[in-house]
């Protein structure tokens, strides 16, 4: 009797345990997908700003775009870098890719400075000049190489640079992602308000990832959680923006205006208060300062939360430097909206949630690359998937 007991007994528990072990395979690559749309999300809305990244004359983009589809490439005809081809990234999409090209050869098991700069990047920029246009890690090594003390190497710019979107492919803990995310953006940006700033976009994204949360009150617990007035304080005046958008109060001399391009006008109202006026006035605060391109980047994503094409023209017709609002933007949308054909049931019978196009990923230069890199790494790898997934695995 007591052998047939102790039998059912383990048959049941062999079977909650295959139970869980499915159930939690499903979770695995459901999140695996996730991660990997939000690493080729940001890099795809990334190349898409490669026309008109440091453009600041709205007039002119809007005339370019209007006769390109929302999700065509286009040549660098007013980009500083004008070798580059559509599909290629901008400086803010190479340093992601460099990133993510370490992350391959390490794993993730080094994180220190030394490796990053000498190992990788050194190497790259000494072999491959022509791959990389990220100007920012460039003029660090040079530094190094001229003597320069790794802690002096670094700028102290007050920018906005989120270059560590890979490491979702190989952290999972929240406090190990921001943590390599503000070690990464100190290699370039020793400012606080642009490590903080780092690590809020890298809680952002692991909460739409882990948690299942909309970005709306996903940028709102990480803002909180933070404990940074100054983020606190960005992303507040993003929300008041975006609600009084959905107010449209007729008397509000923001839609008085006679302009083609309201959401133009918003972003350029953020970062006017304190030092950044003096800094960036009116048209500048479409810049990379963090005092703007924080709110402005929140602005957009609670404006287009359900597409992620409109987000990406909308980031694009606005100008500035786009590229560093294109990052966090493609991120966050890419892992709230997945692919188009691929979004979790949710979104199945919905036309209102609009996901990246797949053929964004055969046209991006370095897509097929990123899609070998992501299937080797520990977090977005070919076993994580489903078979239905892993069928499209070359190509997503």
């Amino acid at each position: 009797m007591f052998t047939v007991n102790r039998c059912c007994i383990v048959l049941v528990v062999l079977g909650i345990c295959g139970a869980d072990n499915h159930h939690r395979g499903k979770a695995d690559s459901a999140i695996a997908m996730k991660r990997r749309a939000a690493i080729l999300g940001a890099l795809i809305s990334d190349a898409m700003c490669l026309g008109s990244n440091h453009e600041y004359n709205s007039t002119l983009l809007k005339s370019i775009h209007s006769n390109h589809a929302a999700d065509e490439f286009l040549k660098p005809e007013i980009q500083l870098d004008l070798k580059k081809l559509p599909g290629d990234n901008t400086n803010h999409g190479d340093a992601n890719y460099l990133f993510l090209e370490w992350l391959v050869q390490t794993h993730g098991s080094q994180r220190d400075l030394e490796s990053y700069l000498y190992l990788h990047l050194k190497t790259r920029f000494t072999h491959f000049p022509q791959e990389s246009s990220d100007v920012h890690a460039k003029a660090v090594v040079d530094k190094l190489q001229s003597g320069i003390a790794l802690h002096n190497a670094a700028a102290d710019d007050d920018e906005m640079m989120f270059r560590c979107v890979g490491a979702l492919a190989v952290y999972e803990d929240l406090e190990e992602l921001k943590a390599v995310c503000r070690d990464t953006t100190a290699f370039t940006h020793q400012h606080q308000n642009s490590i903080n700033v780092a690590s809020f976009w890298a809680e952002v994204v692991w909460r739409v990832i882990h948690e299942a949360e909309e970005p709306e009150m996903a940028m709102l617990l990480a803002s909180q959680a933070s404990e940074d007035q100054f983020i606190q304080m960005a992303v507040t005046k993003a929300y008041a923006k975006a609600k009084q958008f959905i107010e449209r109060d007729p008397e509000d001399p923001l839609f008085l205006n006679d302009i083609d391009n309201l959401e133009e006008m918003a972003v350029m109202t953020f970062g006017l208060d304190g030092s950044a006026q003096l800094l960036y006035p009116s048209v500048d605060n479409k810049g990379n300062h963090t005092a703007g391109a924080l709110s402005a980047t929140v602005f957009l994503i609670l404006r287009h939360h359900g597409n992620y094409k409109a987000a990406v023209k909308a980031n694009i017709i606005i100008g500035g430097d786009s590229a560093a609002r294109a990052i966090p933007i493609g991120m966050v949308l890419g892992a709230w909206l997945e692919f188009q054909g691929h979004k979790s049931d949710l979104y199945h019978k919905s036309d209102l949630y609009k996901g990246i196009p797949r053929k964004m990923v055969k046209r991006l230069t370095r897509g097929s690359q990123i899609v070998k890199m992501l299937n080797v790494l520990p977090l977005t790898s070919i076993k994580h998937m489903t078979r239905e997934q892993a069928l499209h695995g070359h190509e997503l």
